[in-house]
């Protein structure tokens, strides 16, 4: 027989109930959001190192010592304002990656009233794992994606005779995001693999047979998250491919648990 507070937690709530909560979840998590935001934005100082970090890694990847930095790569503000758009900016993508565990959670207690308990312990590793893969993703990005690609298109220019390395700071920021915004979502490919054998949807020999148009897939996916360059398009296809074997490895284990062979089957 259920208990009281379950059948509190199991009643319909209504249409008025449900935005109530959903507003108290939002105030939750602005006010988690908000004092790193402006903490970021009051060490914008460091937090341009973080901005040029790619490039100077570049930099170092194509034999350079440090200072030779401004030389091969300068940035020009599109209007006065633009530095405090890009700091702002990065403050805010920051401050997401830091608090995602408590937006997460705010959204746990929200939609978890909802869900069946076998839901629920699904559900809560999803979250979990997803979340940690995102954020390891994009870090990988920004840290080896973008400066991989920055070691190639930094030379290739500076090589033409009258061109100079003048970027607009939007522009160098949208490709910094861009790519680590790619790496985080590929990172999500295991997971996703997992789950839908899980779900029965995928077999290891659906990826066996159809292996070509995973692969041509692969390179049109890495085209369209990466900005229109070759060497981030590259090595976003490399990561897919190597994360979709060790999804094949994942599928292979959700098989055996859903579908057990008999021992001779091979």
């Amino acid at each position: 027989m259920a208990t009281p507070e379950e059948e509190a937690v199991s009643a319909p709530m209504s249409l008025g109930a449900h935005l109530d909560e959903l507003r108290r979840r939002l105030v939750v998590c602005v006010l988690a959001l908000a004092p790193l935001v402006v903490a970021g934005m009051l060490a914008y100082r460091q937090l341009w190192q973080v901005i040029l970090l790619p490039a100077r890694r570049a930099i170092a990847w194509m034999g350079l010592p440090p200072d030779r930095l401004s030389q091969f790569f300068e940035m020009v503000p599109q209007s006065p304002a633009y530095p405090l758009f890009a700091v702002t900016r990065l403050a805010f993508y920051a401050s997401l990656l830091a608090v995602s565990p408590v937006l997460l959670g705010q959204a746990w207690i929200f939609l978890s009233p909802a869900l069946l308990d076998a839901e629920k312990a699904a559900l809560r590793r999803i979250f979990t794992m997803g979340a940690l893969l995102f954020a390891a993703g994009a870090v990988f990005g920004w840290m080896y994606g973008a400066p991989l690609a920055l070691s190639f298109l930094i030379p290739f220019s500076a090589g033409l005779e009258g061109v100079r390395n003048l970027y607009g700071i939007d522009d160098y920021l949208s490709f910094l995001t861009r790519v680590s915004m790619a790496f985080g979502l590929a990172s999500e490919t295991p997971l996703v693999m997992w789950a839908l054998a899980r779900a029965g949807l995928l077999r290891c020999h659906h990826l066996r047979r159809h292996w070509r148009p995973v692969v041509m897939a692969v390179v049109v996916v890495a085209g369209i998250l990466t900005p229109p360059e070759p060497f981030s398009q590259i090595a976003l296809a490399v990561a897919l491919l190597a994360l979709m074997g060790a999804g094949y490895g994942l599928v292979r284990l959700a098989e055996n648990k859903r579908f057990p062979r008999p021992p001779d089957d091979i």
